[in-house]
């Protein structure tokens, strides 16, 4: 599990499919008097995965809804990897909104609708697929087993799962009560049964593709855009405005709290 921000995680999920995260490791946050975060990274086993390097052959579907698939779509593009996303019917102004102020995304980033006849000839193509959803819900089984038919995805390697599926540590009365009074975001691992469900469907799919599944963990998602600066590899600040319930936004205060990196040696 990656208890970190949806830009921490979606980075993640991308370095999942280069090898960059080949290496099984648990990260430990610590603050410091700047209120920025520095990480350290303990190595804990060997994975041996298939890995798929960014390039213009190499091709990413993201499947997902919310703000961490449309994140996911933008950092998978800024890798250099050939990149599609499915959007609902209508949404791809907001999406392109979301990616960038002028509504200016990637040239190898392409928004599909779900209902156009080009996603099987990208599923066919496809080298790795990312299966991200924001909210309390996952991707429907229906969906998973249409995109990962083994008759249509001949060219898959790599699917990447995002899930929820926590082991219940520190869910106390106290995270229900903020998620039921302050913070519908928050996530308390009550739907843990659903997830478990999905991440069987995902392995069992990926691996009738002859593909490798690997499943990231998250808790609750936090920020994801840019803070107060314009920063190319964030969501923009359309996110805060779509997302903001209060005075103050939350999210915003979370991207301003952790920019900054502090790096130990050996990382």
């Amino acid at each position: 599990m990656v208890k970190l921000g949806r830009f921490n995680f979606s980075i993640f999920c991308i370095a999942l499919l280069h090898g960059n995260a080949a290496l099984g490791f648990t990260l430990t946050s610590n603050s410091n008097p700047t209120g920025s975060q520095s990480w350290k990274r303990q190595k804990t086993h060997e994975l041996q995965m298939a890995t798929i390097p960014p390039s213009d052959s190499s091709s990413v579907g993201i499947i997902g809804r919310g703000y961490v698939s449309v994140l996911a779509a933008k950092l998978a593009a800024i890798q250099g990897y050939e990149t599609w996303m499915l959007c609902p019917p209508g949404q791809e102004e907001t999406i392109r909104e979301l990616i960038n102020n002028e509504g200016d995304i990637p040239s190898n980033l392409q928004l599909i609708e779900s209902a156009d006849p080009i996603i099987s000839d990208k599923i066919n193509a496809v080298d790795a697929i990312i299966f991200a959803v924001d909210d309390d819900t996952v991707m429907d089984e229906s969906v998973i087993k249409y995109v990962l038919n083994p008759d249509m995805a001949k060219n898959l390697k790599r699917v990447v799962g995002m899930s929820r599926n926590l082991n219940g540590s520190g869910m106390n009365f106290a995270v229900k009560a903020s998620k039921i009074s302050a913070n519908g975001q928050v996530w308390d691992n009550s739907n843990a049964d659903v997830y478990r469900g999905y991440e069987n469907v995902l392995k069992e799919c990926a691996t009738a593709c002859s593909a490798e599944c690997t499943i990231a963990r998250a808790g609750t998602l936090k920020g994801g855009a840019c803070g107060e600066n314009e920063f190319n590899q964030f969501l923009s600040r359309k996110f805060y405005d779509m997302t903001k319930k209060d005075i103050v936004s939350w999210n915003l205060l979370f991207d301003c709290n952790v920019r900054g990196v502090a790096l130990s040696k050996g990382d």
